[in-house]
C-alpha cells in the first residue's frame, strides 16, 4: 500500500448564472483526495509583457475514473491544469496526473 501525504482538491468546470442572469464558467470541488505531489520541472515565460515562473508537477493518486485531462487540481496554494493521465500500468489502482501550474 502506498503511502500518500499531500491532500489535494481535484476541481471541475461548472456553469452558473452571473446577477445578469448570463451563464459564466466557474470552477468547482469535485473530490479531495490524498496523493503525492512531485516537481519535475519550472520555468519562465513572457504572457502580456509580464515574466510568470510555471511550475510543473506529477501528482500520484489512487484511481479515480472520473479524473479527466478537463479537471484542474489545487495543492495549498497552487493551482495546476491537468495535462496527461497516465494510468499506472494499466491496473486501476494508481494514476499520475502531469500538470502545468496556472497563472
Amino acid at each position: 500500500m502506498k503511502h500518500y501525504r499531500h491532500q489535494i482538491t481535484i476541481n471541475a468546470v461548472t456553469q452558473t448564472l452571473n446577477e445578469f442572469g448570463d451563464p459564466v464558467e466557474t470552477w468547482a470541488e469535485l473530490d479531495t483526495v490524498w496523493g503525492l505531489v512531485l516537481p519535475v520541472s519550472g520555468g519562465e515565460v513572457v504572457e502580456a509583457g509580464q515574466t510568470v515562473t510555471r511550475e510543473k508537477v506529477s501528482i500520484e493518486i489512487y484511481y479515480l475514473s472520473t479524473v479527466t485531462t478537463k479537471h484542474q487540481v489545487v495543492f495549498g496554494d497552487k493551482t495546476y491544469q491537468i495535462d496527461y493521465i497516465e494510468n499506472v500500468n494499466n491496473l486501476n489502482r494508481w494514476m499520475k496526473l502531469n500538470c502545468t501550474e496556472t497563472v
